[in-house]
């Protein structure tokens, strides 16, 4: 009766031809929505509904070990808009907007299924329905088949085997491997496999091949949580020993760099290069003063150094050899008149 009250609340009248499935429509329309002019409109069904463009429910292949990576994330993408109930429980019958995304989740899950044999779940949970498309049976059903007792040892299998492959080596990270446990671990337990704390230790143990981290988990002895800790130290500290050598090794390399500079600058300052002059050639020169000034020079002009006058080892005066200074303390002597 209160149906039937809504309805004639909202100016419509009872005739012979009115079914219930209209009256229930009606009530379920609001009545006005905001900038209207006032006239009835059909109720917003997108608003809440999830952002398929963007977060689109991956496929499934219908295989066992997939499953339960499937659902997660199908499950974080159903449950962000308003569509998180419609999986929890069946919609109430006569409510059109949570009617409609019931049907629209069904063909989301319908389409994610649709190349692998999980098809014949979804489509025979239709069926059953009385041809009704609910997201809700079609999620229960999918997760009744995939998490039935039949079904786990297979998917225990699968765990197992992707722990036993894990390895902590020189190939994976700390982190890497501790989060890649536990995940495997959680997997197992959710299953029904009990894991004590001993149990985690051991088989955390079992798989590290790292030298590195080698001694410290040896000779651990305390809970998982301690050695959980403990590798992530030892971690951090080989990171920090890693960054400071290449740190180290890029300051070398930039040091040397500046040195390589430095040695082309100062050969380009040797050019242009006098080279020795052969000893058959030298031994020509029969002065001993000009085979040393000739030397000096050289030297000085390799050396980037210019020579003048004054610089010479030997000055003749006078036809007598008299030791290097400057010119102006050079005295000539004058002969006496007859000597």
């Amino acid at each position: 009766m209160d149906i039937i009250r809504q309805y004639l609340s909202k100016c419509k009248s009872l005739t012979a031809t009115i079914e219930m499935t209209e009256v229930n429509r009606i009530v379920n329309v609001p009545v006005l929505i905001a900038g209207s002019s006032g006239s009835l409109s059909d109720p917003d069904l997108i608003r809440g509904a999830p952002k398929v463009h963007t977060n689109f429910i991956a496929n499934f292949s219908g295989d066992v070990v997939d499953f339960g990576e499937w659902s997660r994330r199908a499950g974080a993408t159903i449950k962000q808009p308003q569509y998180k109930k419609l999986i929890e429980r069946v919609v109430e019958a006569g409510n059109v907007v949570k009617e409609t995304r019931s049907q629209e989740l069904y063909n989301m899950l319908l389409n994610s299924v649709a190349d692998g044999h999980a098809l014949n779940l979804v489509e025979k949970a239709r069926d059953d329905n009385g041809k009704v498309e609910c997201g809700y049976t079609a999620w229960k059903a999918l997760h009744d088949w995939y998490l039935s007792r039949d079904q786990q040892d297979s998917m225990i299998a699968h765990w197992e085997k992707k722990l036993c492959n894990l390895k902590l080596d020189q190939d994976t990270s700390a982190t890497e491997y501790i989060h890649s446990f536990e995940m495997y671990v959680r997997a197992l337990t959710e299953l029904g496999e009990y894991w004590s704390d001993a149990k985690k230790v051991r088989e955390f143990k079992l798989n590290v091949i790292d030298e590195d981290n080698d001694t410290e988990i040896r000779v651990h002895s305390g809970d998982f949580a301690e050695l959980r800790s403990k590798v992530r130290i030892r971690e951090e500290f080989l990171q920090k020993r890693a960054d400071e050598a290449k740190f180290n090794n890029k300051r070398t390399r930039r040091m040397k760099g500046a040195d390589e500079e430095q040695e082309t600058i100062d050969r380009n300052k040797k050019i242009p290069f006098i080279p020795l002059i052969p000893r058959f050639l030298f031994n020509t020169i029969k002065d001993q003063d000009v085979r040393t000034n000739l030397s000096k020079w050289r030297k000085m002009i390799n050396n980037s150094e210019s020579m003048e006058k004054v610089t010479l080892f030997l000055v003749l005066v006078g036809g007598m050899n008299l030791t290097s200074r400057p010119a102006n303390q050079v005295k000539e002597k004058v002969p006496r008149p007859g000597g």
